[in-house]
């Protein structure tokens, strides 16, 4: 007992130094839970806390190192390990302040982490850094005799140790049994009790320290148990249930979503799933897609939930079924039972709820399933790299009974840029199931991040896959099929257990979608503004009715937020007498703005369909010759508002010629609106003409192609190229390379006026200048694919002008 008292006596620095390593390792695990809630279980937040922290321990051994040089006492270490204590109560109770802000202030997933890691972690880190050195320096006093990297290595030796007991400690007894807030505040309060007890064993307490530390200390901890939740806030009331689980912390409310009562499972940030406690309905759109298992011939007897939250799916399908087992599998040990109180799962023998990973059960498992319906990417802000990869997809194909169907919910976006997220993850899934669809639970022709179904099978599904859905009286997710056929898969990064930078591509994702917010490109409204204009009279030259229509253009280019809409009136006459009036309207955004972009298309339509074989008399509807165009830049108009871009918007007038042109006379066709335009530029461009002009033009054909125009490669110089680029780049089978004609159009008096100037045009159009020009023509795909490579564009140029 002697031997043992003098080994801990001539030990004792060395073993605080175990002490404090340790607590270093368990503070640095804590940190990324209680980081990961605001930012996600990203690789991003887990590179962000290692390095704050040991940046935070290299500045600290630096300083520790001189302080002990100049004062090496007991009394400045011993205090240096209370503050240690002080600091990390501190800082970790007022994380749940300062994260929700950095969070409203940087939402970057990239560098968000970083600088909250920053703000929160690094004080601790770096007063109990000073430890080592600072140690060393005073085992050096007690033991001359011992060499200095005997003691350096000793110490060392001592902290690692104490480390890998702290990390151990923490990952495998703290997380799993006690709560985040409560590890650390027992955490800071043992280095301060053993900060206490130094100061006790070697130097003695002056008047007042300890009454200080301990209130101080009291205080701290009262604040840290009080602290708010980071699930607070994110949904209004008090929680029905709320823990720290084994990976994310868990709350559960009762509140109201899309209009009906819900109860909700909350992951950290994320609504993990959620039910309507009164009718037991599922709440989330994308959570209905099971329905999706009526397309095979028989009723799934075997289903596999992967990533299974509350059991909302597998308990409406256990209620829908009653021959289907259903096999659920989440990492989480408390939701079975969360499952079971909260959100209504019976205690049935055909529900198996496995506390696994997803892959691991994957590997291990020797079942097939009729039905599979993965989950476990539901978070927008942590991206399991293991189960995106062909590997995983492959182990999933391999559990897939032959006439099965596997549902895969991603969360993600349909913008074609590469690198994507989706795109990727779907073209690793098509290398390992022949058969895919994929189903927009919002929009299938918005790129705002959403859920994004993806259904695969052993065998393809072909163009049918609509009638069967129909067959199946399955009619509702008809409108959401996302047409991919026009994609370029070779793109897009097939994920691998090798290569998988899913939270990469998530976080430029993220930013993409900060960039555009609500000024993204709406086809779905481009489309409503065609299918508005398709109601008002034709506004071709000679109709009594066309003021109707320029009044509502009028009105609708004054709503998309240009600063003033002006009236350019003119008159023009043909060669047999005819005079017509002519109007163009003209928007500014910015007027202030030297540098200037102009956005032209015409409005007017053509007053005979000479092209049609069966009317040729009848007036062209124009759906899109002569709404398409107006529509893309009225939406790029509302996108570009609140921007600093210099633009204006004009609607021109007269664009198809006069309205006997090819007729009773003969003089060559030109544009009238926007050849008087450029006349009148030294009135309306004083200081300078505008850098560029740009005129879409029949861009809403379904399956539209735009390839180069003969004209606007002369003309457009740079700028085009520029936009081709763009448009090649993001969407090569809608932009193919060749030219292929050269055409007229409302740009061509800017071009022979030596103005910058390229046609956005697919002249390539069945309906043209026909009684077939209808709003049926007209596909959201084709606008979108064109507004939003116009979009690019613009969010580029304005970078340089």
């Amino acid at each position: 007992m002697d031997r043992l008292r003098a080994a801990l006596v001539a030990n004792r620095l060395y073993l605080v130094v175990a002490i404090t390593g340790g607590a270093v390792l368990a503070i640095e695990t804590l940190a990324f839970r209680v980081l990961s809630p605001y930012y996600g279980n990203t690789i991003y937040s887990f590179s962000s806390v290692v390095t704050v922290v040991l940046g935070a321990l290299s500045v600290g051994y630096l300083h520790g190192g001189v302080l002990a040089d100049r004062f090496g006492s007991y009394r400045q270490f011993f205090l240096l390990i209370a503050a240690g204590g002080g600091a990390t109560l501190l800082f970790f109770t007022l994380a749940h302040q300062i994260l929700p802000a950095i969070l409203t202030w940087m939402p970057s997933l990239v560098w968000g982490p970083l600088v909250g890691s920053l703000l929160v972690f690094f004080a601790p880190a770096y007063v109990l850094g000073m430890l080592s050195p600072y140690a060393i320096a005073l085992i050096c006093k007690e033991q001359p005799e011992a060499g200095i990297g005997h003691i350096a290595g000793r110490t060392f030796a001592f902290s690692t140790a104490g480390s890998i007991i702290g990390s151990v400690g923490t990952g495998f007894f703290l997380i799993p049994y006690v709560t985040i807030s409560t590890s650390l505040t027992l955490i800071s309060l043992a280095l301060i009790v053993l900060g206490l007890l130094g100061l006790v064993g070697y130097t003695g307490l002056r008047r007042g320290e300890v009454s200080l530390i301990v209130l101080a200390a009291g205080a701290l901890a009262a604040g840290s148990v009080f602290a708010s939740s980071p699930t607070s806030g994110f949904v209004e009331g008090e929680p029905l249930f709320r823990a720290d689980g084994r990976y994310e912390q868990i709350a559960v409310y009762d509140t109201t979503m899309f209009g009906q009562p819900a109860r909700v499972l909350l992951l950290d940030r994320s609504f993990s799933s959620a039910i309507n406690p009164i009718t037991r309905d599922l709440v989330f759109p994308y959570t209905t897609y099971y329905e999706l298992y009526q397309l095979a011939e028989d009723p799934p007897e075997r289903a596999l939930i992967l990533g299974g939250g509350s059991a909302t799916v597998a308990t409406v399908l256990h209620d829908e079924l009653p021959g289907v087992s259903i096999d659920l599998v989440d990492v989480e040990p408390l939701l079975p039972e969360i499952s079971r109180e909260y959100f209504f799962m019976p205690n049935s023998p055909r529900i198996q709820f496995h506390t696994d990973d997803a892959r691991r059960f994957l590997t291990v498992s020797t079942s097939t399933y009729d039905l599979m319906f993965s989950d476990v990417y539901a978070s927008l802000f942590s991206i399991p790299g293991h189960v995106v990869t062909e590997e995983f997809f492959a182990l999933a194909a391999d559990r897939l009974a032959p006439d099965g169907l596997a549902l895969f919910n991603i969360i993600g976006s349909l913008d074609p840029r590469a690198p994507s997220l989706f795109y990727s993850t779907l073209t690793t899934i098509e290398s390992q199931f022949p058969g895919v669809a994929v189903f927009a639970v919002q929009d299938p022709h918005r790129y705002q991040v959403q859920n994004l179904i993806v259904l695969a099978a052993h065998e393809p599904f072909g163009a049918e896959l609509g009638e069967r859905l129909r067959a199946a009286g399955l009619t509702r997710f008809v409108p959401h099929q996302v047409d991919t056929t026009h994609l370029d898969r070779d793109r897009y990064t097939r994920f691998s257990d090798d290569f998988v930078p899913a939270d990469l591509y998530n976080a430029r994702m993220i930013r993409q979608q900060e960039v555009r917010s609500e000024a993204q490109f709406d086809p779905r409204r481009a489309e409503a503004t065609i299918e508005a204009f398709m109601e008002l009279p034709r506004p071709y030259l000679g109709n009594s009715r066309r003021g109707e229509t320029i009044d509502w253009l009028e009105e609708a280019l004054s709503r998309t937020g240009v600063a003033s809409v002006e009236r350019q009136t003119l008159t023009r006459t043909d060669s047999e007498g005819r005079t017509y009036t002519l109007t163009n309207l003209i928007g500014r955004i910015n007027p202030e703005v030297a540098d200037r972009v102009l956005l032209g298309s015409h409005f007017d339509t053509k007053r005979y369909a000479d092209r049609d074989p069966d009317d040729p008399q009848a007036p062209v509807p124009g759906a899109n010759d002569g709404g398409s165009g107006v529509a893309v830049i009225l939406e790029l108009a509302r996108q570009f508002a609140g921007s600093g871009l210099g633009l204006d918007i004009v609607l021109f007038d007269g664009e198809e010629g006069f309205p006997e042109l090819g007729r009773s006379h003969t003089e060559p066709w030109k544009p009238l609106g926007s050849t008087y335009f450029v006349e009148e530029l030294d009135a309306l461009y004083p200081d300078r003409p505008p850098r560029l002009v740009v005129v879409p033009d029949l861009v809403c054909e379904h399956g539209i192609e735009v390839p180069r125009e003969a004209s606007s490669v002369a003309y457009g110089g740079h700028y085009y190229r520029a936009f081709r680029e763009v448009a090649e780049e993001q969407f090569p089978s809608h932009f193919p390379s060749d030219v292929r004609y050269q055409i007229g159009d409302d740009h061509t008096p800017f071009g022979e006026a030596g103005i910058p100037t390229f046609l956005v045009i697919d002249y390539e159009y069945p309906a043209f200048h026909t009684t077939a020009d209808t709003l049926d023509q007209c596909s959201p795909t084709s606008l979108m694919v064109v507004g939003s490579a116009l979009e690019l564009f613009l969010e580029n140029l304005q970078t340089t002008l």
